[in-house]
């Protein structure tokens, strides 16, 4: 239906507007929806709303890991 309604991707969108986009297949692609990208808006939570906090935590102060 977005494909239908000629609605861009977001790589898409973001070529557009002019920002920068790191996805070597914006320039080939016409900018069509694929399952996978809608899978991934829906299951954001931050798309629905939710205040998104402390998805990742440092081990400790040290460490650089996460």
């Amino acid at each position: 239906m977005l494909n239908e309604k000629n609605i861009p991707n977001p790589s898409k969108y973001k070529l557009l507007k002019g920002m920068n986009v790191n996805n070597s297949f914006v320039n080939k692609s016409r900018g069509y929806w694929n399952k996978t990208t809608v899978k991934r808006i829906l299951k954001n939570r931050m798309y629905i709303g939710d205040m998104v906090q402390h998805v990742y935590e440092k081990l400790n102060y040290k460490s650089k890991k996460q």
